[in-house]
């Protein structure tokens, strides 16, 4: 009797899926979900979704367009998704953390609620959530819609079929047009905290002029680099099954470039800045290796650019899925962060006159628009109001590209409390001037511990998880709309098997 005893009162181990909701929900590390998990209440799930919920809802912030509309919903349904999983858990399971003589004064399994008679969830609270699912953004590659919701917790068969849809890797790009703000510092940590969480990441050094990831990392200099991958390949033009074949030729290049890194879940393709020419990519050269990237195996690949508004860091930022500006509080940093974002909406437009032609009597106008915003404090939104004189129609195709760019920021080295009015500035002047909807990710605060892993050749969220500069950059890796990893769809397949 006393075994059956001790054997009732072990609590089983957590399941993955637990496990996942967890992280989700309260944001913490893998390693960190399992004693969360162990001292986890209703009360306190409540708390931290109401908190989450304030900040994700699509109702929140109605002036942003309809893809980060669709962001956010699909947060949102993954945050309540893991709001129910945890509060089922809760309200099913015994607490292994209750002394011993409470469960001797209250024998017996404690009551389970029947399946529909659980307390109505908390986002009825807030506002009502939507109740199908959201259309997946047109334009974006690997990032596949929310299962539909119909009041009723998604079930994991649902979730695992809707995962496994997923096929290219998501582009995550980190640029900004002012050097030493920490664009490679945020790009590496994202990498490694993001693995964590069950990503398999790929890190490009995509700053071609200064290659130096492999530093940071405490690595050598690679022996084969993305510049070697684009070598003796035929530098004109391509398209249709030649364009194909060369960007399966590329890939497994690239594929045979990649060097692991000393952090699990983390391969490095690295650059190189120590040949002439280097730092100018032809525009052919680029679509190739970008085509090559996108063919990569793997679920993210993170592009660390260079601090510039050139042809090919503006091309790498706008080719990506997400892109990130790092600035600082400094307001030469946030000036320059605007202007970068001003030559994207500009760069954007240009593409969008390419693959779509204007008509003939809009063409002359166009240009002139153009050559006159470039280089200008011409704001873009003017350019448009003067051409939606002109022709109405062919500027909605024209908003309809700027509104596909899903832009983030995020404030590195704060210094002051004041950060996120800082962002809420930026957001404002690029939604008045550019025509950007930007989201702000969080701040980084400027710590010490980033100073000392730098010297010791560490990224600061292996050396120093527990500090301010490594909880942050966690919160930002929690807020990204990132697809589900392939690695959790095995997992998801396994317990649902």
């Amino acid at each position: 009797m006393t075994e059956m005893a001790e054997t009732a009162e072990t609590p089983l181990a957590p399941s993955a899926a637990l496990l996942g909701h967890c992280q989700a929900l309260f944001g913490c590390m893998p390693e960190e979900a399992p004693a969360r998990l162990a001292s986890l209440d209703a009360a306190e799930v409540r708390k931290f979704f109401k908190r989450q919920a304030f900040q994700y809802h699509p109702e929140v912030i109605r002036e942003l367009p309809e893809p980060f509309r669709t962001l956010r919903r699909q947060q949102f349904l993954k945050l309540t998704e893991a709001y129910l999983e945890l509060r089922r858990s809760c309200a099913a399971t015994p607490l292994p953390r209750k002394p011993r003589q409470d469960r001797r004064e209250n024998p017996g399994p404690a009551p389970s609620l029947p399946p529909g008679k659980q307390d109505l969830p908390v986002e009825a609270e807030i506002v009502a959530a939507p109740a199908a699912a959201p259309r997946p953004l047109e334009g974006a590659r690997g990032v596949s819609a929310a299962p539909r919701s119909s009041g009723a917790p998604p079930r994991q068969p649902l979730q695992a079929a809707t995962i496994s849809e997923k096929s290219d890797p998501t582009l995550l790009a980190i640029g900004g047009a002012k050097g030493g703000t920490g664009k490679s510092m945020v790009a590496l940590n994202l990498a490694i905290t993001l693995a964590r969480s069950g990503q398999r990441v790929v890190l490009v050094d995509a700053d071609l002029g200064s290659a130096n990831m492999h530093i940071l990392l405490g690595m050598q200099q690679p022996r084969t680099t993305l510049h070697d991958s684009l070598a003796g390949l035929d530098q004109g033009d391509l398209s249709g099954e030649a364009a194909r074949a060369d960007g399966v030729k590329v890939a497994g290049r690239l594929a045979e470039a990649l060097e692991a890194t000393p952090y699990a879940g983390v391969q490095l393709l690295a650059g190189c800045s120590e040949k002439l020419g280097n730092a100018s990519m032809p525009f052919h050269a680029r679509q190739r290796l970008l085509e090559g990237i996108r063919r990569l195996p793997t679920d993210l690949i993170i592009l660390d650019l260079g601090g510039d508004t050139s042809y090919q860091v503006i091309d790498f930022f706008l080719a990506a899925n997400l892109g990130v500006v790092v600035t600082s509080t400094e307001p030469a940093s946030i000036l320059d962060a605007y202007h970068f974002l001003k030559v994207c909406a500009l760069r954007c437009i240009q593409r969008a006159l390419r693959e779509t032609p204007p008509p003939p009597r809009v063409a002359p106008s166009l240009r002139a628009l153009l050559l006159r915003a470039n280089g200008a404090a011409a704001p873009v939104t003017g350019l448009l109001r003067e051409l939606a004189h002109i022709d109405s129609r062919y500027t909605q195709t024209l908003r309809r590209a700027l509104a596909q760019l899903q832009v983030f920021s995020v404030i590195n080295m704060s210094r002051n409390a004041n950060a996120d009015q800082v962002a809420e500035n930026l957001r404002q002047v690029c939604s008045r001037m550019a025509g950007l909807a930007i989201i702000h990710l969080g701040s980084i605060p400027n710590d010490l511990a980033v100073v000392k892993s730098s010297r010791e050749l560490r990224p600061v969220v292996s050396a120093s998880p527990l500090c301010p500069a490594s909880l942050a950059v966690q919160r930002i890796a929690a807020s990204l709309p990132l697809p589900a990893a392939a690695g959790r769809q095995s997992q998801a397949v396994s317990l649902t098997g």
